[in-house]
């Protein structure tokens, strides 16, 4: 298939290899393996949990922008309305039980989820918390709280936008972000009497690079596959090779830009999602589609949001002997949520095509 308004082949698999980097971080599995600066500061950025939510972030930034404009294509402009009806459906049954299950457990003494993270995290909020104020079973949270803010205001734009106006805005905030990710982390201010960097109090990296930058990135990309932008057929055959490169941008690139990396994987897995989008039938596909993984891609949500009551969130202290049991715990309550809450619910979405 073609295209990015439909079901794409491939982009479960890829949902599913970024759960599990996220939850390979969050239990703690980095510590089987080799230590040094090598491995810390080149190997490592691969296969963290946080290149697998910069994943999602590229593969949400790319479906949105080409699903709102190939609707504006189509109707010649964007029914708001259709759209958060859609997101609501999807995203907010499974979160709004998620809260109340974490509250009752932190209520239990069983986590620790203090009310105000709570209130927080279910407006959709968290990636402005404080880490003063974060709690383990919810600092998870910051990045649906990206993506939600995420789908506030660029189908505004969408609508509003002409093509060329979309392409600067998004090179500019990729741009930006960059920027912003080698400065603020070094920003020092006063704070207690003491000098802080910036990013001991907020999760700023976390906001300006796999977050806005990476979903930035995806966005782009959507913004030139649904005006019909399609790469010609040198540059497919040498698309894998440059993700390849992209993706392990941190083994090449100078030390002072290693920062950069999650922005240089993004590109890389754009590249990634725009020649899987045009290679439907290669064996690569079908590896993503192998129906196991596919089904993971597709739990994935779920996944993501209780993985958090059985393993620690990054890194894990200790945790590796419970990962199995913490991994089919996490499993078993996102196929009970995907099939029960979240599969039943996405059949009234078709009212708000």
């Amino acid at each position: 298939m073609s295209g990015g308004t439909g079901y794409i082949k491939g982009f479960d698999g890829l949902r599913a290899i970024s759960v599990l980097l996220v939850l390979g971080t969050h239990a703690g599995l980095y510590r089987m393996l080799p230590g040094g600066a090598f491995f810390t500061g080149r190997i490592w950025p691969m296969i963290t949990g946080q290149a697998g939510v910069g994943v999602f972030f590229v593969l949400s930034g790319y479906l949105i922008t080409t699903l709102l404009l190939k609707e504006r294509q189509r109707s010649g402009t964007i029914s708001l309305r259709r759209f958060y009806a859609r997101r609501f459906l999807r995203l907010t049954p499974p979160f709004v039980v998620f809260i109340l299950f974490t509250w009752a457990l932190a209520e239990a003494g069983i986590i620790k989820a203090r009310p105000l993270g709570l209130v927080v995290s279910f407006l959709y909020l968290y990636d402005f918390m404080p880490k003063t104020h974060l709690d383990a079973g919810l600092s998870h949270t910051w990045s649906l709280a990206v993506e939600e803010q995420f789908y506030l205001i660029w189908p505004l734009l969408a609508m509003s936008f002409t093509r060329s106006r979309l392409l600067v805005t998004s090179a500019l905030v990729i741009v930006a972000c960059g920027v912003a990710y080698l400065v603020f982390p070094d920003l020092v201010i006063p704070f207690s009497s003491h000098q802080t960097r910036l990013a001991q109090l907020f999760h700023v990296p976390h906001l300006f690079i796999p977050a806005v930058g990476a979903i930035m990135v995806g966005a782009l990309a959507g913004i030139l596959r649904a005006h019909g932008t399609v790469p010609g057929e040198r540059l497919l055959r040498w698309m894998p090779l440059l993700f390849a490169l992209l993706y392990g941008a941190s083994l090449w690139i100078p030390g002072p830009l290693l920062r950069l990396t999650p922005l240089f994987q993004a590109v890389g897995v754009a590249l990634l999602l725009v020649w899987i989008v045009e290679r439907q039938r290669t064996l690569l596909v079908r590896v993503l589609e192998f129906r196991p993984l596919a089904y993971l891609g597709k739990i994935s949500y779920g996944i993501y949001l209780y993985h958090v009551i059985f393993m620690s969130t990054g890194p894990g202290h200790g945790l590796v002997p419970w990962f199995p049991y913490g991994l089919l715990a996490s499993l078993a309550f996102a196929v009970v949520s995907y099939e029960f809450l979240e599969r039943r619910v996405l059949r009234y979405k078709d009212r708000f095509r």
